[in-house]
């Protein structure tokens, strides 16, 4: 996945906060809380709950990691699907 949840932990634990926290207080979900913990993507009306929950910016919240975003570029590439979107698409030219 392109986007980590790393400083968000980070701000948590500087301010003295938990993921629990975020539950308790801005009413997420479980579901919504476990998909954080594991760098799954939310919806961005959620991050910025958080980030006004915890008076910061997006980037205390949220990264981009560039290196997870090419490993699935390449798996995309890599489908048989995508290969033949393409060819029909090249054979249509």
């Amino acid at each position: 996945m392109g986007i980590s949840y790393g400083p968000l932990a980070k701000t948590l634990h500087n301010l003295g906060k938990t993921r629990h926290d975020l539950q308790k207080y801005i009413g997420l979900s479980a579901a919504t809380v476990t998909k954080i913990g594991k760098n799954q993507y939310v919806a961005l009306e959620v991050i910025d709950k958080i980030c006004f929950y915890l008076n910061c910016d997006i980037n205390d919240v949220i990264e981009h990691d560039k290196s997870a975003t090419l490993t699935t570029k390449r798996i995309i590439r890599k489908s048989p699907l995508i290969k033949k979107e393409a060819s029909d698409n090249a054979a249509q030219v």
